[in-house]
């Protein structure tokens, strides 16, 4: 059952449509099903909470209320079905494009042991820290100065006041002494 529902704002309050509430269903069936959906092209869900609560009620007919998605979501990491983590704006989500403001990214654990990873995980989490895929300038600079390694020895390093012909031919003269001392000798 396919219902249009025009683009809803994350705390705008929607009229038009039942609330679940009051139809005496809960939003937990409907959210997993939709995150196990979103999930499957990139390995992670992401979307805002208008988002979320618009693709719900187009699948379902009944559109969550402003807080009902949230504490699911809490409710749901509580339990450890599911691990969610706020985007800031600026950073990089699972297909490559930029995070607005108020992207949640949201993963589905898909074993027991992934299960009780999320749950401890949830548990001490803070819901207000944004999560960071994108690098800033300072952390940057200290992965390209471990990955650079140390600085290649004097012996390598070529003599600026030198051409380039020059370097090479002393280079190709030492090889091809270092190929007559190797050598064995015939006969």
């Amino acid at each position: 059952m396919r219902v249009e529902v025009p683009r809803i704002a994350s705390r705008e309050r929607v009229t038009t449509l039942p609330n679940f509430r009051s139809a005496g269903r809960t939003v937990d069936r409907p959210l997993l099903t939709l995150l196990a959906r979103l999930q499957q092209k990139h390995g992670k869900a992401f979307a805002s909470e208008g988002g979320l609560r618009r693709m719900i009620a187009q699948d379902t007919g009944h559109c969550p209320g402003v807080s009902t998605l949230q504490k699911a979501l809490v409710r749901l990491g509580k339990q450890g079905l599911l691990v969610q983590v706020w985007l800031r704006a600026g950073q990089i989500l699972p297909d490559h494009g930029v995070a607005s403001h108020g992207t949640r990214l949201v993963w589905l654990p898909q074993c027991r042991r992934q299960r009780l990873s999320a749950r401890a995980w949830n548990a001490k989490q803070d819901r207000r820290s944004g999560h960071e895929t994108r690098m800033s300038g300072h952390k940057a600079s200290e992965l390209v100065s471990k990955l650079a390694g140390p600085p290649a020895p004097p012996s390598y390093v070529p003599d600026t006041g030198k051409s380039l012909d020059t370097e090479r031919a002393r280079q190709l003269a030492a090889l091809a002494d270092w190929a007559r001392k190797e050598r064995p000798p015939d006969g």
